[in-house]
């Protein structure tokens, strides 16, 4: 393993050790780390640590990542607080939402909480109760990104945006859970039919939140994480969650129902990967049981792909590419043809007019052959490149 990474993944398993003591490997370059850390979305939680050891607080970058994170901890206090308050309006009006990620996997860091930063909310809503929340948030100063979505595009979609710039929060409301571009991603929905009746109450900073059972709260953070890997990539704060998530409710978690339901979804192993990644680099111990498949293959590419595989641009692309395809011709076909399943949450009007996915595939090219320029040859094999890497992992996981 690279030297840094190596160092990067034992400050974060400072995070959870109450020893405190740190043994790095010399040479120590923190700039590299400090790019880890923004690249993982983890820089308050990496500073937090960090900051106690001289030879970073005496080197440039020290300076850049305080600010940061003094101005990335404000923005989500400020973020939980809008949150905290619009969730209250719409709890008033009899309607509960699911509370997904965010503020649930904050609460797990305990005084840390704030120091995970969430980007947006993510909240499950029954489709009878859609139209009531959007006209709540509208009332309230969120934009919808879809202001005129319909009755027939809402199943197609898995989540509508909506933002708030005076709050600088983004509200994802979903009607499904894991979405339903591919069948893989149907059959992960499927374990998730009857979460509203399911959920459990928890309480967070005097807030009563409606969140998923813990069996269905673990199940859907190893397929979310899943599903991210199979596409963009995942990165290191999705497994601490997972985690953390674990370890706090590990009494009331059904393991077998769970072992089942991620066997069906060929995610069994992959959880084995992360308990194993957990136990060997993040200070989990006595966690792991199973057999794994390459857990060191996928920390690498966690921690090439960064949070969510937003590493380049070209990753994107190369997720796309992926996406249901099977084999080299076939990725280059769905680069260029991709279904309208995958294309229609980002284009919702194909739900109500399919015959204009032609357009919808002209739209991307001219799109594409803007960013690319005259690289386009280029760019083009290396996001097959990337593309064919990514696939050698996933085929592992497949077995």
């Amino acid at each position: 393993m690279d030297i840094q990474v190596s160092n990067f993944l034992k400050i974060l398993r400072m995070v959870f050790d109450d020893k405190k003591e740190i043994s790095l490997v010399e040479p120590v370059d923190w700039n590299v780390l400090s790019e880890f850390a923004r690249k993982q979305n983890l820089l308050p939680l990496f500073f937090e640590v960090a900051n106690s050891i001289e030879e970073y607080v005496n080197i440039n970058v020290y300076l850049k990542d305080q600010l940061d994170t003094f101005e990335m901890v404000a923005a989500q206090i400020q973020r939980s607080s809008a949150f905290a308050d619009i969730y209250v309006k719409i709890a008033k009006q009899g309607i509960y939402p699911i509370v997904m990620k965010g503020i649930v996997c904050r609460q797990l860091y305990g005084e840390l909480g704030e120091n995970r930063p969430s980007s947006d909310e993510d909240v499950l809503v029954k489709v009878k109760d859609f139209y009531q929340v959007k006209t709540i948030l509208e009332q309230e100063g969120y934009e919808c990104e879809i202001p005129k979505v319909t009755e027939k595009e809402l199943p197609q979609l898995q989540e509508v945006s909506f933002y708030n710039p005076e709050e600088n929060l983004r509200l994802e409301v979903h009607t499904n859970i894991i979405g339903i571009e591919n069948d893989e991603r149907v059959q992960m929905n499927n374990f998730f039919q009857n979460v509203h009746e399911h959920g459990q109450l928890i309480q967070i900073d005097g807030v009563e939140y409606k969140a998923l059972e813990p069996t269905e709260a673990l199940l859907f953070l190893i397929l979310h994480a899943y599903k991210h890997f199979k596409n963009r990539g995942v990165g290191i704060r999705q497994v601490m969650d997972i985690l953390l998530y674990y370890k706090e409710y590990k009494e009331k978690i059904s393991m077998e129902p769970l072992r089942q339901a991620l066997k069906t979804c060929k995610a069994e192993v992959f959880w084995m990967d992360i308990l194993y990644i957990g136990n060997q680099y993040l200070g989990f111990s006595n966690e792991h049981s199973g057999v794994t498949c390459c857990p060191e293959e996928l920390l690498q590419d966690m921690i090439y792909a960064g949070v969510f595989g937003e590493n380049e641009k070209t990753d994107h692309v190369a997720a796309r590419v992926n996406l249901g395809a099977q084999g080299r011709w076939s990725r280059v076909f769905r680069a260029i043809f991709p279904s309208r399943r995958i294309l229609v949450s980002g284009r919702p009007y194909l739900a109500d007019k399919p015959w204009l996915l032609p357009v919808a595939w002209m739209d991307r090219w001219i799109k594409f052959l803007r960013y690319a320029g005259k690289d386009v040859w280029k760019i083009s094999s290396e996001i097959l490149e990337k593309s064919s890497v990514r696939m050698k992992i996933i085929e592992k996981y497949k077995k």
